[in-house]
């Protein structure tokens, strides 16, 4: 799938808009933008990385990896820790076997929420199928 400018900065724009008023957002106890955080941030991850393990190609068995780990969360407040948790440029799309490699992971359960099942991935992609056909 190719990434024109215009489904890929109209996403983009989305997500930094929702991570700029989160804390506003949550003030205000409006929790639905952590979700909408989360979903743009995974749509952005996932497409960016050609719907492919980032390390090896391989579009089976895929994961999200945060680059910054739970582990930080004590250092954070909880609304900076989700936002930036699940900014798309912390998220790398590994398959199972690199995501194993990672230090301190051991492999992930297909149930797991780590875990882009193939109904996942085919809605991303369907949803980036749509956009393009609406800007067209």
């Amino acid at each position: 799938m190719k990434i024109t400018n215009k489904k890929w900065h109209r996403l983009l724009q989305q997500h930094k808009k929702l991570i700029a008023g989160i804390d506003k957002a949550v003030a205000n106890e409006n929790f639905g933008i952590l979700k909408r955080v989360k979903e743009t941030g995974l749509k952005l991850a996932i497409f960016y990385a050609d719907f492919k393990c980032q390390k090896c190609g391989n579009s089976n068995f895929l994961t999200i990896h945060h680059l910054i780990t739970r582990d930080t969360k004590e250092f954070l407040d909880k609304v900076r820790y989700l936002a930036q948790r699940n900014y798309w440029a912390n998220i790398v799309i590994f398959c199972n076997k690199c995501h194993i490699r990672q230090p301190g992971h051991n492999g992930c359960n297909p149930q797991c929420m780590q875990c882009l099942n193939e109904k996942k991935i085919n809605k991303i992609k369907k949803w980036f199928k749509d956009v393009e056909k609406k800007s067209t």
